[in-house]
């Protein structure tokens, strides 16, 4: 795949999440019913993560880790996504505690041992 592919999934990766921070602070009165269905850990991935980590976890675009020699254990990885570290931005007012977890764990598999 192309840069251009990942540059246009990642700038489409930041109007969602922009769409969805400025959603959440509308009153619980303009939401009549909100459906909500967790996605897989590729999934969550695919939608936030790519973009900058790749799709194989090796791209390390614009400073991100190469997740491929991740040593981080699970509870590690948890607490950096929830929390962002250096220019990765925190996903806990993004993403559910259950999405955080399966897309940590989805993470394992990108590693090469």
């Amino acid at each position: 795949m192309s840069i251009r592919y990942f540059l246009l999934l990642g700038i489409g990766s930041l109007c969602f999440i922009k769409c969805q921070s400025n959603a959440s602070q509308s009153s619980p009165a303009d939401n009549v019913e909100e459906v909500y269905v967790s996605m897989s850990g590729r999934a969550v991935y695919d939608m936030y993560c790519v973009a900058c980590h790749g799709a194989n976890g090796k791209m390390m675009f614009s400073g991100a880790s190469d997740l491929s020699i991740s040593k981080l254990d699970l509870q590690t990885r948890i607490t950096q996504i929830k929390n962002g570290k250096g220019v990765m931005n925190a996903f806990k007012n993004i993403l559910n505690e259950e999405e955080i977890e399966k897309v940590a764990v989805y993470v394992e598999e990108l590693r090469i041992n």
